[in-house]
């Protein structure tokens, strides 16, 4: 009985408790988008050159995802020229969230449309001509256009639908 008594945990004083960190405290933090961004780029890329002008995209892309400034302030700011800026503008749209730092939800969208599984040319000309009369919902005279029919309009505006319009809007 004694044994029990000695042995038995007596639970944490009020004293005790105010000492340990709190359960948030103890969470590992998420990465930001642009932490995860930063990563893939030094992964990615060689040069100090081509670091700085990453760097310099990835600190102007917005929590949507979408790049915040025109190239020509990147180059300006990079000291380089605009095809610079877009070469390494181009490695970051490829990184993860796929579409990031894109421009317009066109060139977001078409970013994830080239890199589809099965390449799907009926889904990259709706997203890069017709964009806009996909919401007014011209589903048939779309399937007129294209000289098709009716379930493939369908089928390539149910990838569309499932693409990710805000790429830095994940989770």
């Amino acid at each position: 009985d004694k044994y029990f008594q000695n042995n038995v945990d007596q639970g944490m004083s009020a004293d005790n408790l105010a000492e340990r960190p709190s359960i948030e405290a103890t969470y590992k933090k998420e990465a930001s988008l642009s932490d995860h961004l930063f990563w893939q780029l030094n992964l990615t890329v060689d040069s100090d050159a081509d670091k700085f002008i990453g760097t310099c995209i990835i600190g102007n892309i917005q929590k949507d995802g979408y790049l915040g400034t025109d190239l020509s302030e990147i180059a300006d700011i990079s000291q380089t020229d605009e095809a610079n800026v877009e070469r390494v503008l181009k490695i970051i749209q490829k990184f993860e969230p796929l579409g990031v730092a894109a421009r317009s939800l066109q060139e977001c969208l078409m970013i994830q449309a080239r890199e589809l599984p099965k390449k799907n040319l009926l889904v990259e000309n709706l997203i890069e001509k017709y964009l806009d009369r996909l919401e007014d919902r011209l589903i048939t005279k779309l399937a007129a256009e294209f000289k098709t029919d009716l379930a493939k309009i369908l089928d390539a505006l149910n990838i569309i639908r499932k693409l990710t319009p805000k790429p830095g809007k994940i989770g």
